[in-house]
């Protein structure tokens, strides 16, 4: 997984995307609306890729319905590579997240202060 922000961070391993994207957005308060998505995909072939824009607006848990209360949005376009494996299972090789566009605090998305 890649996050193309001002950043540029690449994310290798399940384990390593868990630590850094999971464990930090899982508990928020958040929604992520995919839209656009376009598929190139040729009769026969077992790769695929698709792109799609994303927005997703993140607040801290149990904060999310306080209309004053601190926002972080994210605007973007994934550009994913897909494989089908042996069983016929279409599976995600490559995600990029280009992030476009960023809106409020973003300061909800470190971790928190030791």
């Amino acid at each position: 997984m890649e996050i193309h922000d001002d950043n540029k961070r690449v994310l290798q391993g399940l384990s390593l995307i868990r630590t850094i994207v999971l464990n930090k957005v899982g508990p928020m308060d958040t929604t992520h609306n995919i839209s656009m998505v376009r598929v190139n995909y040729q009769d026969g072939a077992d790769t695929a890729s698709l792109t799609a824009t994303s927005t997703a607006q993140h607040a801290s848990s149990g904060t999310g319905r306080d209309p004053n209360g601190t926002k972080y949005t994210v605007g973007g376009e994934y550009s994913v590579d897909l494989i089908k494996d042996e069983a016929g299972v279409w599976k995600i090789k490559k995600l990029v997240l280009n992030v476009i566009w960023t809106s409020g605090d973003a300061s909800l998305m470190q971790p928190p202060q030791k």
